[in-house]
């Protein structure tokens, strides 16, 4: 399901690091995030000891922030998903997630977050990963349902768009209940 690279050709599900990958697939994902709108992403590449420079708001995967590539059987990319001020202080991190329109329905965005969640929990060692989402988007809530989730509590103001506020309800998953 998810694949990046030729060398993970015969690997069944594969989230890719963007810390970890040439400047070719690097290039292919940056155009990616361009055509919907976002651009960043600055990565180290395996090919080159050096960082690639793109309009960037900081380092895609270290301590604090690990953020993967996700593609379908075909290597084309999907989305971007991370895992967001790890904190092993208290054992937890925020998820997030930014598919393409194409990826909706497929599946493929679930089996990222299932394999985001087994690697937050088995790899890195988390108890709970949390995340928010504005109160009207019905159909991500329903997703991240789906995905396990458990709806914690309103926030309510939480974020100003085009002038008017709007509600987060947040979610969150803890070790035990995957």
């Amino acid at each position: 399901f998810l694949k990046m690279h030729e060398e993970y050709k015969n690997v069944p599900a594969l989230l890719i690091g963007l810390g970890g990958i040439g400047s070719e697939i690097v290039d292919n994902v940056y155009g990616r995030l361009k055509e919907n709108g976002m651009a960043e992403v600055q990565t180290r590449c395996k090919d080159k000891d050096e960082y690639l420079t793109r309009p960037d708001k900081g380092r895609t995967f270290d301590e604090e922030n690990q953020n993967f590539a996700f593609v379908n059987e075909q290597n084309e990319y999907m989305g971007t998903i991370s895992l967001k001020h790890i904190c092993h202080v208290n054992d937890k991190a925020e998820y997030a997630v930014v598919a393409r329109k194409c990826a909706l329905g497929t599946g493929v965005t679930k089996t990222a977050t299932e394999e985001l969640l087994r690697y937050a929990f088995e790899e890195l060692g988390l108890h709970k990963v949390y995340l928010s989402v504005l109160e009207e988007n019905i159909r991500a809530q329903k997703f991240y349902e789906k995905c396990g989730f458990v709806k914690e509590g309103l926030e309510t103001d939480a974020v100003k768009i085009k002038g008017r506020y709007h509600n987060h309800i947040w979610y969150g998953i803890v070790e035990r209940h995957i």
